[in-house]
């Protein structure tokens, strides 16, 4: 999605500055320039935060996944971590709609990802056992 708003901004920009020609000049376009927001455009710039937030957010996320599903063994654990990551990843979805929206709207898509790794640090905890672990 990120690239398509790009390339859909830049073409739209082109457009526009062909029908905006000043003195037999037109503005250059520059696609490396869209992709900064160097035009100041409310789309590029919800897609850069979109994927800057989710890249930050999916470390923690990842690495929380896999100490949960790893520490608890029982099939019926495993599978509900699955199920709670899924909803991390829907959550994560509606972030680039609720974005642009007043400000307490955007917790509709952060509030449950936090909440999510919230139940996975639970389950590390509880489902760690020092004993089990082979001693060096």
């Amino acid at each position: 999605q990120q690239s398509a708003t790009h390339f859909q901004v830049y073409f739209d920009l082109i457009k526009k500055a062909k029908k905006e020609e000043k003195d037999g000049k037109k503005e250059r376009i520059d696609l490396g320039r869209v992709k900064k927001n160097y035009y100041n455009e409310h789309r590029v710039a919800v897609v850069n935060t979109t994927v800057r937030n989710t890249l930050e957010q999916s470390i923690s996320f990842l690495l929380l996944l896999w100490l949960s599903a790893f520490i608890n063994d029982s099939v019926y654990d495993i599978n509900k971590i699955a199920t709670v990551g899924w909803v991390w990843i829907v959550a994560r979805f509606f972030y680039p709609y609720v974005l642009p929206q007043p400000f307490p709207t955007v917790f509709l898509s952060t509030m449950p990802g936090y909440a999510c790794q919230l139940y996975f640090m639970y389950k590390i905890l509880s489902g760690f056992d020092p004993l089990s672990f082979p001693q060096l």
